[in-house]
């Protein structure tokens, strides 16, 4: 279940693009629009994760970046990198190895680098200045609280993150799988109301990422979900639908922050439900065949 991550610098790959944030914060809000963040094409197709985003536009963190990605060098010529990164505390399952996740690291010259996190759903991206080596402030929406206020400055499921760059003056070992190179820059990063809780993004390309980190969190994952966005009226990414499968069904959550349990017994209900769920272009079966191939399997074990 568990490989060894393979990284290597992109320092000799930057050369100097024209970057402004507002590019790269329409490039998260496209993503927020068109993609969603799922484990069904994992679980159910064995897709990795370009296969994920580019058949469904859905996938975990790596597919999310990766569509970033493509959307900066389609649409402006940008050249950007996947990069590692550790998680908060909160979000930490147990088997997860404390390099679990990744983001995408964005050059605007040798010495100053931009990193957007769709996953964590950045509403702007971090700076991080070589030459000055100051924090930068960044937003991120909590999509999975129901924001009740319609006006900007009431909002209450906006997240503040501070986040500060570095150097590592040795090699960083997390365990036999995992190690960060000696030289290598990052950004420290926390929630400002949980300075405790922080995570490091790594600027340094991560070759093999379905390897390194797909095969321990899909299998730790083990329920398969999916989280559709959509933008408000404010221009914020919200959540829309949230479907979760558990041992007995799946639960769904609406973009009012309603949850509703259907268990393997009730199975029918979801046929009318299913019908107002806008899941395209996002699954390639419909969700009752999911539910039943999971609920095989389940039984099988």
């Amino acid at each position: 279940m568990y490989n060894r991550l393979l990284t290597k610098s992109f320092n000799n790959k930057i050369k100097s693009q024209f970057i402004s944030e507002d590019i790269l914060i329409n490039a998260l809000e496209d993503c927020y629009k068109n993609c969603a963040f799922s484990t069904f094409m994992y679980v159910f197709h064995n897709y990795n994760s370009q296969e994920s985003i580019d058949k469904t536009n859905s996938a975990n963190c790596i597919g999310l970046s990766m569509y970033i990605e493509k959307y900066l060098y389609t649409r402006y010529n940008i050249i950007s990198f996947l990069i590692p990164a550790t998680i908060p505390n909160k979000y930490k399952s147990p088997g997860f190895l404390e390099i679990s996740h990744t983001a995408l690291a964005i050059p605007l010259n040798e010495n100053i680098i931009y990193i957007v996190d769709p996953a964590f759903y950045f509403l702007n991206p971090i700076k991080v200045d070589k030459n000055i080596m100051t924090c930068s402030t960044v937003f991120s929406k909590s999509i999975y609280k129901y924001e009740q206020s319609e006006n900007l400055k009431e909002y209450t499921t906006i997240d503040i993150i501070e986040s500060c760059p570095g150097i590592l003056h040795q090699d960083m070992q997390f365990n036999q799988y995992q190690t960060i190179s000696k030289d290598t820059y990052y950004a420290k990063s926390y929630y400002k109301d949980d300075i405790n809780d922080y995570w490091y993004y790594f600027l340094t390309e991560i070759i093999n990422p379905d390897q390194a980190i797909s095969s321990f969190f899909i299998p730790i994952k083990k329920y398969p979900f999916i989280v559709t966005t959509i933008i408000d009226n404010n221009g914020i990414c919200k959540m829309n639908i949230y479907i979760k499968f558990t041992d007995n069904g799946l639960n769904i959550k609406d973009v009012f922050g309603n949850t509703t349990s259907y268990d393997f017994t009730n199975i029918d209900l979801l046929k009318e439900k299913i019908k107002n769920l806008d899941l395209y272009p996002f699954l390639v079966n419909n969700i009752l065949d999911y539910l039943h191939t999971f609920k095989n399997r389940s039984l099988a074990f």
